[in-house]
C-alpha cells in the first residue's frame, strides 16, 4: 500500500478500514491484529497526507462508518495505535468541512483529546498528537467552548508542567512515519512507571500551537492563564537552557516557542529580558549541529526576529545586539529568495533599532540602502519603516544616507506618487482614505522626516531638490485626511526647523503638474496656502497648531515675512482676539501670541502690527490675560518697540505708557525687565521721548523697581536710568 502511495497511484483505503474492523474487535484488552492494525494506521496517515492536497478529500475520508472505529482505537493499550489514531483524526480536521463532520459523528472527540494532552501519565507522542487534533479543532471555532473546556482542565498548568520535563535526547525517530509533523517518542512499552513521563519536543511544539490558536479565540483569558499558571515562566527556562540544537525537531520547538511568546512578552517585558542571551545564541548559524535544515533555521530566525524586537521595543534595558546577531539580520534582509523571513528580518528592525552601536547601524543602513531598488510591495513598505527606524539614530546614519544618495530616492517617489494619483484617481472626490498610493505616501514623509531631523546638510540638499514644491503638490491630496496632513506638516517643520534656505523655497513652489520649483516667489506658493487655510478654513486644533508652527518657521525667510505681512492674516488675528469667546473655545490664543512674538522679531513684523490695529488687543491680553498671555504679549510689545519709525505711535498712546508703568510697580521680573528695555528703547537718541517718561514718573518706578527685586535680573537698569536722568 505504502509502495503504490509512494508511486503516486490512487488506492482505495476501503480495504484497510475493512481489515481494522476485521482484526481489531471491540475489546479493549484484545490484542487481536495488533499489527495489522498498527500497519493499517500508518497506511491511513500516509494516503491521507497525500489526498488532502486534492479537492473534495472530504467526501472519501470523513465517512461515519469508519469514523465508528475511532473510540475503540483509542481506547488501546498500544502507544501506536493511540498514536496513530489521534494523528489521523487530526488530519480529517486540517478543513473546516471535515472537522464539523468529524465533531458531528464523534462529539466527545474534543474533550478526549483534550484529556490526552494533560494526562502526564500518557505518551507524549500520544499527547503531541492530541494536542495537533485540538490545535486543529479549536482553529475551526468561534465560540468560547474550547477556551472554557481548556481552562477546566488547567491546559496552561499542566503544559507548564510537561515543558518542565523536556528531554532532549530522542529514542525512537518516527518522523518518516508520521507526515503531518515530525515526532520522536521516548519508549513503546508501558513496562517502565513514570509519574511525570518525559516530554519531546514535537510535543512541546504542538501543545504550543494549541495555546497559540485558543489565543486567537480569547486573548485576554488565554495570556492571563499563561502568565498566572507558570507557562510563560517554563518556556522562558526552556529557551534559557538550550546549549545546542541537534536536529531539526528542536528547531520547530523553538521556533513555535518564539511565536508563543511574543505575545506574552508585550505585558511582561522586564521579565523577558533574560532570553535575550539565548536569542542571540538562536541568531547565531554556528550554534546550530545541522548540515541540512536550512528552511527550518530560517523560519526560526523569522520569529527569533519578532520575539527580539518586541522585547527591546518594550523594555528600557540598555540592550545591544551583538556582531553575530546583527551578521545573521543583515544576511536575512538579503535572502530575496525567503520571503517570510526577509519580511520579517525587515520588521523586525523598527524595534531592534535601539539596540544598535553606530558601528551596527551603519552596516544595517547600507544593506537596507542596496535593497530600495530591488524591493517592492509588502517588502517595500517594511524597507521603508527599517529605514525610518535607522534614521531616527542621527547623524551618522543619515550622512550614509545621504551618501548613498537616499533623499534623491526619496523625492522621485514623492513625485511617482503624485504622479499616480493624478494618473490612476484623477479626481479628490475619487479618492478612498485607505487608498495604496496615500499609504505609501505617509510611509515616504515619515522617513523624510527622521532623515532631515537634525540634519542640517540634508534639509538644504532637500530644498535644491525641490521637496516643498513636491509636497505642495501633494497637499490637495492629503487634504482628505487629517492624519496624513498632521504627518505632512511635521515633515515640513522639520524641514524648515533651523534651515533659512529651507523656509525659503515655500514662497517657490506651485500646484502645477509639470512645472519644478521656481526660481522666483510665486503668487500661489506654500505660504499663501498656509495663511488660507488659517484665515478662511477651520481645521482640528492639532492641525492649526502644525500651520501657525510652520508659518513661525517661515519666518526665516525675508521672502516668507514680506508675503506674511502683505497678507489679510493679522486682519483675521485682530478678529479671533477681540473674540474672547473664540479663543476660550478654541484654546489657541498662547499659538497666535508664539507666531506673532516671532515675526515681531524682524522688521516687517514690527512694522505691520500698530498699521493693522494689533496693538490694543495685545496691551489688553498684556493687562488682564493668563499669566502665559501676559509675559509673552509684554514680549511681543517690546519687539514692536525696537523699530524706531513705531515710536512716536507709541509714546502718544495712553494706554501703552499706562500699561508699562503698572508692570513696573506690579508685573513679574521678566516683564519688568522687558518694559525697561521699552523704555530704553524709546529714549534712546530722542530728547522728547525722554523728557515726556520723566514727566510720567518713569524714572522714580524703574528705581523703586530695581530695589525691590531679590534677584540679578534688574542690575541692568542701572544703565538705563542713565539716559533718563542725563534728560
Amino acid at each position: 500500500c505504502l509502495q503504490v502511495q509512494l508511486q503516486n497511484y490512487s488506492v482505495n483505503c476501503s480495504v484497510l478500514w475493512e481489515l481494522i474492523s476485521a482484526f481489531h474487535c471491540d475489546v479493549p484488552d484484545s490484542c487481536m491484529g495488533l499489527c495489522i492494525t498498527k500497519t493499517c494506521l500508518i497506511s491511513l496517515n500516509m494516503l491521507l497526507a497525500s489526498a488532502i492536497h486534492n479537492q473534495a478529500w472530504e467526501i472519501h475520508w470523513v465517512k461515519e462508518d469508519n469514523l465508528k472505529w475511532m473510540p475503540y482505537l483509542l481506547s488501546s493499550r498500544d502507544i501506536i495505535v493511540r498514536a496513530c489514531t489521534l494523528q489521523l483524526l487530526a488530519g480529517m480536521c486540517t478543513s473546516r468541512t471535515a472537522a464539523a463532520a468529524v465533531l458531528r459523528s464523534f462529539e466527545t472527540i474534543w474533550d478526549q483529546a483534550l484529556r490526552f494532552t494533560v494526562d502526564h501519565t500518557e505518551a507524549s507522542i500520544v499527547r503531541e498528537h492530541a494536542a495537533i487534533l485540538c490545535a486543529n479543532i479549536a482553529s475551526f471555532t468561534k465560540g468560547q467552548v474550547c477556551v472554557t473546556s481548556g481552562m477546566e482542565v488547567g491546559l496552561c498548568r499542566e503544559f507548564a508542567v510537561a515543558v518542565t520535563q523536556l528531554s532532549l535526547e530522542d529514542k525512537v525517530d518516527l518522523n518518516s512515519v508520521y507526515p503531518f509533523t515530525n515526532c520522536s517518542s521516548k519508549t513503546e512499552s508501558e513496562d517502565i512507571e513514570f509519574n511525570l513521563l518525559p516530554t519531546t519536543p514535537s510535543f512541546i511544539t504542538s501543545g504550543c500551537s494549541l495555546v497559540n490558536n485558543l489565543l486567537l479565540l480569547n486573548k485576554e483569558i488565554i495570556l492571563s492563564s499563561i502568565q498566572e499558571d507558570g507557562l510563560e515562566g517554563a518556556l522562558f527556562r526552556c529557551l534559557k537552557e538550550c546549549t545546542s540544537v541537534t536536529s531539526a525537531t528542536c528547531v520547530k520547538m523553538y521556533t513555535i516557542v518564539c511565536s508563543l511568546l511574543c505575545d506574552c512578552v508585550v505585558s511582561n517585558p522586564s521579565a523577558a529580558v533574560q532570553i535575550v542571551p539565548a536569542l542571540n545564541r538562536l541568531l547565531n548559524l554556528g550554534y546550530f549541529e545541522l548540515e541540512e535544515h536550512c528552511e527550518e533555521i530560517k523560519q526560526l530566525w523569522s520569529e527569533a526576529f519578532k520575539l527580539f524586537s518586541t522585547i527591546i521595543f518594550h523594555t528600557k534595558s540598555n540592550l545591544t545586539l551583538p556582531a553575530d546577531t546583527v551578521s545573521t539580520l543583515c544576511e536575512s534582509i538579503i535572502q530575496s529568495a525567503d520571503d517570510s523571513l526577509q519580511l520579517n528580518a525587515l520588521a523586525a528592525v523598527p524595534g531592534l533599532a535601539g539596540a544598535l552601536d553606530e558601528d551596527s547601524a551603519s552596516i544595517l543602513c547600507v544593506t537596507l540602502l542596496e535593497q530600495w531598488q530591488v524591493l517592492s510591495g509588502l517588502k517595500r513598505s517594511a524597507l521603508v519603516k527599517a529605514l525610518t527606524s535607522i534614521m531616527s539614530l542621527g547623524k551618522p546614519t543619515t550622512d550614509i544616507a545621504m551618501q548613498n544618495g537616499l533623499l534623491q530616492k526619496i523625492v522621485q517617489q514623492l513625485t511617482k506618487i503624485q504622479v499616480g494619483l493624478t494618473i490612476k484617481i484623477g479626481s479628490i472626490q475619487q479618492l478612498k482614505k485607505n487608498n495604496p498610493l496615500l499609504q505609501d505616501l505617509s510611509l515616504h514623509l515619515g522617513l523624510t522626516c527622521n532623515f532631515l531631523a537634525g540634519n542640517s546638510d540634508a534639509k538644504v540638499a532637500a530644498a535644491e531638490l525641490g521637496l516643498a514644491d513636491v509636497i505642495h503638490k501633494l497637499w490637495a491630496w492629503c487634504l482628505i485626511d487629517n492624519q496624513l496632513m498632521l504627518k505632512v506638516l511635521h515633515t515640513l517643520i522639520t524641514f524648515t526647523a533651523d534651515c533659512p534656505q529651507s523656509a525659503q523655497t515655500l514662497v517657490l513652489t506651485s500646484t502645477m503638474s509639470g512645472i519644478g520649483q521656481r526660481k522666483t516667489p510665486s503668487s500661489r506658493s506654500f505660504i499663501h496656502t498656509l495663511i488660507g487655510m488659517l484665515t478662511k478654513e477651520q481645521h482640528p486644533l492639532e492641525i492649526q497648531k502644525c500651520l501657525l508652527i510652520l508659518l513661525t518657521q517661515s519666518c526665516q525667510a525675508q521672502e516668507c515675512r514680506v508675503i506674511i505681512a502683505k497678507s489679510n492674516l493679522f486682519q483675521f488675528i485682530v478678529e479671533i482676539l477681540q473674540d474672547k469667546k473664540q479663543i476660550k473655545s478654541e484654546k489657541n490664543e498662547m499659538m497666535w501670541f508664539q507666531f506673532l512674538y516671532t515675526f515681531t522679531y524682524f522688521n516687517e513684523g514690527q512694522m505691520v502690527i500698530p498699521r493693522i490695529g494689533l496693538l490694543e488687543p495685545l496691551m489688553e491680553c498684556a493687562e488682564n490675560g493668563n499669566p502665559k498671555s501676559r509675559d509673552i504679549c509684554v514680549g511681543i510689545l517690546r519687539n514692536v518697540s525696537f523699530n524706531h519709525s513705531n515710536r512716536s505711535h507709541l509714546l502718544t498712546c495712553e494706554h501703552f505708557l499706562t500699561l508699562l508703568g503698572e508692570i513696573l510697580l506690579s508685573g513679574t521680573d521678566e516683564q519688568k525687565y522687558n518694559v525697561s528695555l521699552i523704555l530704553f528703547t524709546l529714549a534712546s537718541n530722542c530728547h522728547k521721548a525722554k523728557i515726556l517718561l520723566r514727566s510720567r514718573g518713569f524714572c522714580s518706578r524703574l528705581q523703586l523697581a530695581e530695589a525691590t527685586q531679590s534677584n540679578d535680573t534688574f542690575k541692568s537698569v542701572r544703565n538705563l536710568l542713565e539716559p533718563l536722568e542725563d534728560s
